[in-house]
């Protein structure tokens, strides 16, 4: 076994998604093919590999089984939930694309719920306060 495969799930996050083999249930692939297997984004799957320290078993999860998943392996994790849609505040920034300093802020300091702290800069400006 060469310095990129690792066995049982375990991941490194030395060079590229597409360069390190994972073996799970008997199978090898690299991040991008688990991803398309399991019909997760690429960056989400590696985001909870490499950010969050997750067991291979685990990041594969659906959404809604990683957060519960999450939820209990830290009780402090808040999840923010917008028609239906659940994710932390972390995860709502990556998908905004509104920086998480930003979205702290606003739910803490300007006390607004979810759906507003997620407007973009010049609507939330506008917002009536």
């Amino acid at each position: 076994m060469d310095k990129n495969e690792f066995k049982n799930g375990g991941y490194s996050n030395q060079g590229k998604n597409d360069g390190h083999l994972i073996e799970y249930n008997g199978e090898v692939h690299n991040i991008k093919e688990w991803a398309k297997i399991f019909n997760m984004k690429e960056g989400l799957l590696s985001k909870r590999i490499t950010q969050d320290k997750s067991p291979f078993n685990k990041a594969i999860l659906s959404n809604e089984e990683y957060l519960e998943y999450r939820k209990n392996f830290n009780k402090h994790l808040k999840i923010y939930e917008i028609d239906g849609e659940k994710h932390t505040l972390k995860e709502w920034s990556e998908i905004s694309g509104i920086n998480y300093s930003t979205l702290k802020r606003r739910i803490n300091k300007d006390n607004v719920d979810i759906k507003t702290a997620l407007l973009p800069s010049k609507d939330y400006r506008k917002r009536e306060r």
